[in-house]
């Protein structure tokens, strides 16, 4: 066995028995959306918590590189992937997996975190932090989002050229970059990468400037009304809804809940299979 050492943790990587490459694990997020709507939105945070990464045998599942770093990352402070670990591998083709955990006081900061915003993920066992101000003309909308939809992304295909994982050449390298698509939180239907987004449904819903998502269960996505009741209408003047693609979700906190636990891809637009933690 092989170990290598990165900061505060410990990977553990198969040992080589013929060429090899090194494997470059990174992390990076999108913040740039755009609203069917009119809506813009600006995010002042946005946390996420990452853990189990792990590069696995495709075949037989044999674990090669195992990683038991916990990490938290503001997408808000940065525009470029950040660095995890470089690591030399056996020149073959490997899965990818990792998952979005609840985060914990002890995490590695991959980027600055205002330590009360860490306490306030771990006192509510959130592994999704955000803060965000939308405006549409005149008026303007503040969200305080946390949520606890843990899941572990597996199975992920290559965003590159959408192959199995990752491909690690004989002194070659690779990149295995989380993604992680922000706007899923405000995707109008599951099951597609061609969602549009929307925000007249949150902001219709803002109480004195802002829009508490626990307010959401309250809005039906058949039929979605503001707080007097009247129907929402879409740019077609037709009344608004979101699709589910069958999941049987019955309100806008549970849809909006759910599409963002899907929000981790591979490498941009590596789609992963996910699985609820």
């Amino acid at each position: 066995m092989k170990t290598f050492a990165f900061a505060s943790l410990v990977l553990t990587v198969a040992a080589c028995t013929g060429g090899t490459g090194t494997a470059h694990l990174t992390a990076a997020g999108e913040t740039e959306l755009a609203f069917v709507d009119g809506w813009t939105v600006q995010y002042d945070h946005w946390i996420t918590s990452i853990a189990n990464l792990e590069l696995a045998d495709p075949k037989t599942e044999a674990v090669a590189f195992a990683d038991d770093g916990h990490y938290l990352v503001d997408w808000a402070t940065t525009t470029t992937p950040l660095a995890i670990a470089d690591v030399d591998l056996d020149a073959a083709r490997y899965k990818v997996s990792y998952a979005f955990v609840p985060a914990t006081a002890d995490a590695t900061r991959l980027t600055t975190i205002d330590g009360g915003l860490v306490a306030t993920m771990v006192a509510n066992d959130w592994n999704t932090y955000f803060e965000a101000t939308a405006t549409k003309g005149a008026a303007t909308v503040k969200l305080r989002w946390g949520m606890h939809n843990p899941a572990r992304y597996q199975f992920c295909k290559n965003g590159i050229d959408d192959t199995d994982g990752i491909a690690v050449p004989d002194g070659g390298d690779a990149t295995a970059g989380i993604f992680v698509h922000l706007d899923h939180t405000f995707w109008d239907r599951l099951g597609t990468e061609e969602a549009q987004l929307r925000f007249d449904a949150i902001g219709a819903w803002a109480v004195d400037g802002e829009t508490a998502l626990a307010d959401l269960a309250q809005v039906s996505i058949a039929n979605l009304r503001d707080r007097a009741g009247t129907t929402l209408v879409d740019e077609r003047q037709v009344p608004l809804s979101y699709d589910d693609a069958g999941l049987g979700l019955q309100n806008l906190r549970d849809f909006i809940t759910f599409s963002t636990s899907q929000q981790g891809h591979l490498n941009g637009e590596g789609e992963c299979t996910v699985i609820p933690r």
